[in-house]
């Protein structure tokens, strides 16, 4: 059985991570995320849990986020970012910015990009979005209508109930929290990554920045600019539309298949 240096040499031989996004959600990541896969980099984010659900990626990220902030079950090793991570060479978004120390374990040879913003305009931000999704809480009821909706909701309740440090995320008591989150995450990244493997990167920074840090030519296209506020809650107002929609046709075959019931019994004790 090779030991753990052996086994190490061996990922870094199958697996190259180019580089791994840590900024937390609202920082622009989804732009920087589309702006990656222009450059030809295969970026995992948290889209990527969806295409990915059959596989399991949803209940992988919920596992290891209860391991790591609740104490329950097995921390994620290398290996178990490597069997999500297969297919990807960047690793962005929510929730790998949860799993600061032990990504750059993993890939101790990737690049880091640290994406940022002023404090209070990321904090109205994420109120004018995520939060505001998160506190409907019929989102929890209909959710159990399809299966991955449900796990999405324990995903995303797990990783915002993170960022508030336990207060619900839309409440005025958590602004403080958010904002000490937020200060604490960014110091804590900029301690741990060597200054010349990070890059702390802002919107509107745009293509030079960018690619004079991963060694990579500037593209002849305009940067990308995608999910803004308005996309992000239309997204998940179709989500929740699509929810409704599904409950009223299992009620109304419920109803159907009742109604068939009641006349096949009461035709039955007619002929009897």
């Amino acid at each position: 059985m090779p030991n753990k240096e052996e086994y190490t040499n061996e990922r870094r031989d199958v697996k190259e991570m180019k580089a791994i996004v840590l900024g937390l959600p609202r920082t622009g990541t989804t732009s920087l995320c589309s702006a990656l896969s222009i450059l030809g980099l295969n970026t995992y984010n948290y889209y990527e849990i969806f295409r990915n659900k059959e596989k399991g990626h949803f209940e992988s990220w919920i596992s290891a986020i209860d391991a790591k902030y609740n104490g329950v079950g097995k921390p994620f090793e290398p290996e178990d970012f490597d069997h999500i991570l297969e297919e990807y060479n960047v690793v962005a978004a929510s929730p790998c910015w949860m799993f600061v120390d032990e990504l750059l374990a993993a890939y101790p040879d990737a690049k880091v990009i640290l994406s940022i913003r002023p404090p209070e305009a990321w904090l109205a931000s994420l109120k004018e979005t995520v939060s505001m999704v998160l506190s409907r809480k019929i989102w929890g009821v209909i959710s159990l209508a399809d299966q991955y909706t449900a796990l999405h909701w324990r995903l995303l309740t797990r990783i915002y109930f993170t960022l508030s440090q336990g207060e619900p995320p839309w409440k005025p008591s958590a602004d403080r929290l958010l904002l000490q989150f937020y200060d604490s995450h960014n110091e804590h990244v900029r301690k741990v990554v060597p200054r010349h493997k990070l890059l702390e990167y802002r919107p509107g920074d745009g293509w030079e920045p960018l690619c004079a840090f991963l060694g990579i030519s500037i593209p002849n296209q305009r940067f990308p600019h995608t999910n803004a506020r308005d996309n992000f809650v239309e997204t998940e107002r179709q989500r929740y539309r699509s929810l409704w929609m599904k409950i009223a046709r299992i009620v109304a075959q419920g109803v159907v298949t009742a109604g068939l019931v009641l006349f096949l019994t009461q035709t039955a004790f007619r002929l009897v």
